[in-house]
Formats: C-alpha cells, sequence, structure tokens
C-alpha cells in the first residue's frame, strides 16, 4: 500500500497528478525527438493536448456538481476538494473528444495532427499506467515509529490496545477510549471546522454515515479540538452542518500526535485485527468511502 498523496506546506499533492505530469513530459520529450522533422505539426499537436488536459480538468471538475449536488449545495467548496469517481472522470474525457470532433469537422486539424495527438495521448497514459502499477510494489516505510502503526498492510495497530490508550471526549463531554479492532471495517477519520477541504468532506461523511450505519462498518470522526479556538467551535460546527455521525474530541492532541497528522482531512481505514488496509491525506467522497470499505 502507498500514499495516495503527499503533503507540502498547506497544500495536499496527489501522487497520481506527479505521475501524470511526468508521463505527459516523457511521451512529449519521445514525440518530440521521434518527429522532429515536423516542428510545426509537434507544436499543433502539442496544444491540442495540453488544450485536452484543461478541457478534461474542466469536465472533469464541473460534472461533480451533477454527481455530488446534494454536498456541492451545502457546500460549493467542495468543487475544489472532492476528487470524484470514474463518472466523473468519464465525463472529462467525453469533454475532450466531443471537442477534438468538433475542432476536426471545423477543419481546424488534420487528420495527421490527429494522428499524432492520439498517440501523444495514448503515450501518455501507458507511461501514467506503467508508472503506477509499478508504484504499487514500492515497499513503504511506517511515518510511525517502531512500535505505532506502520502504512505496511496487514500490520496490526497493536499499541492502541496496550500501551499507547488514547482516551477522547465525546460531544456530551464523556471520556472514550480510541479502539480500532472488533469492527470488519473501521474508518477513522481527522478533521477541524477551520479547515476548508474538511468543510467541503462533512456532507459526503454524513451521507456514507446515514447509508452504513447500520451495517458492520464503523466510522469514527475526530476533531482535532487541540487546534480549535475552543472544544464549542466543534460542537457548534457539526450542529450548524446538520450532521449525524459520531464525533470524538480530540482535547489534548495525543490522536493526532500518535498518527502523526500533518495535514488535515486525513482518514485511516482499518481491519477486525487493526491492521491499516488504507489511507488518504485530502478531502474523501462518498465513492472513496464505499470503495475502502468493501
Amino acid at each position: 500500500m502507498i500514499n495516495t498523496s503527499f503533503t507540502l506546506g498547506v497544500f495536499t499533492i496527489p501522487i497520481k497528478l506527479i505521475v501524470f505530469i511526468f508521463a505527459a513530459a516523457a511521451a512529449h520529450l519521445l514525440l518530440f525527438i521521434l518527429k522532429r522533422e515536423d516542428r510545426d505539426i509537434f507544436k499543433k499537436t502539442s496544444d491540442l493536448f495540453f488544450n485536452s488536459v484543461i478541457l478534461f480538468f474542466l469536465g472533469w471538475r464541473l460534472s461533480l456538481i451533477l454527481t455530488n449536488w446534494s454536498t456541492f449545495r451545502g457546500a460549493p467548496t467542495a468543487l475544489l476538494y472532492l476528487p470524484g469517481g470514474f463518472l466523473n472522470h468519464l465525463a472529462g474525457a467525453a469533454v475532450v473528444l466531443l471537442t477534438v470532433l468538433i475542432f476536426y469537422k471545423r477543419q481546424k486539424y488534420s487528420l495527421k495532427e490527429l494522428a499524432r495527438w492520439s498517440i501523444l495521448t495514448a503515450g501518455t497514459l501507458a507511461l501514467y499506467f506503467i508508472l503506477t502499477v509499478f508504484l504499487l510494489f514500492i515497499p513503504k516505510e511506517s511515518q510511525f515509529p517502531d512500535n505505532d502503526i506502520s502504512l505496511v498492510e496487514n500490520k496490526p495497530a497493536a499499541a492502541l490496545n496496550s500501551d499507547s490508550e488514547i482516551i477522547l471526549l465525546t460531544m456530551e463531554g464523556e471520556e472514550q477510549l480510541l479502539d480500532l479492532t472488533g469492527s470488519p471495517v473501521t474508518i477513522v477519520n481527522f478533521w477541524a471546522s477551520w479547515c476548508p477541504p474538511c468543510r467541503a468532506e462533512i456532507p459526503e461523511i454524513d451521507r456514507f454515515y446515514s447509508d452504513y450505519k447500520d451495517s458492520d462498518i464503523r466510522l469514527i470522526t475526530v476533531n482535532m479540538t487541540s487546534t480549535e479556538k475552543s472544544m464549542q467551535n466543534a460542537v457548534d460546527f457539526i450542529e450548524e452542518k446538520k450532521a449525524d455521525f459520531p464525533v470524538l474530541l480530540d482535547h489534548k492532541g495525543e490522536a493526532a500526535a500518535y498518527f502523526k497528522i500533518n495535514s488535515v482531512p486525513s482518514t485511516f481505514v482499518f481491519n477486525s485485527s487493526g491492521e491499516l488496509t488504507a489511507q488518504k491525506t485530502g478531502a474523501v467522497d462518498y465513492a472513496w468511502l464505499k470503495n475502502v470499505s468493501n
């Protein structure tokens, strides 16, 4: 298992974005070397490729308004932070293909130029796929100390059940032990009321909880209360959003320190033995939560 993103200051950067940029650059370089004699065609092909990337991005992001309307209506910033799923990527691809077809019909591009564009796009996607698969086989060293949770799949988080007990508070002020074992799937989400991506993902988490609260999936959301202006801020925020999912308050910052939270939101998924099976830095949506729960 590998991280899907890394943090740079306050920014969360998806690993897939870096891989795509590298793949696009490599494909461009290869096409440039192989077709040196066609500089004008290469320039037009390159321009069309970059325009396609922009169109794909717009189609992908704007389609979130349709597929996640209930979330977008209450939190417009979700358009910036939610990752989207297969349908959103399909919408982006459809926008690109439709635009290229219109350009061809209007004779803005020749068949030769479109053929080069197809080669460049296919080469980029092929390299992207190969690099993504390659990354899956790179061992990931743990971000945690040796006696803590490992990012390596199937290593139990036993410390939470013995020496490193973490006591959190419920919204009613009662103490509760953070326990990662027992349920087939336990999802732990760290958030804060001052965090824009956190605010964007709240409706998605609440919708997921509403659909799966009677199942054997356990959802634990942990407010990083030690970073809030006051504990009441977290309580007021949840009441304002009318969220029904359970919230625990990390009033001393112990859970955040244990999980080494450097950026919020951060989400961890464990199996019944307390083994880490998935994690994500950045906003999650309904589709991602459903996928990691299966």
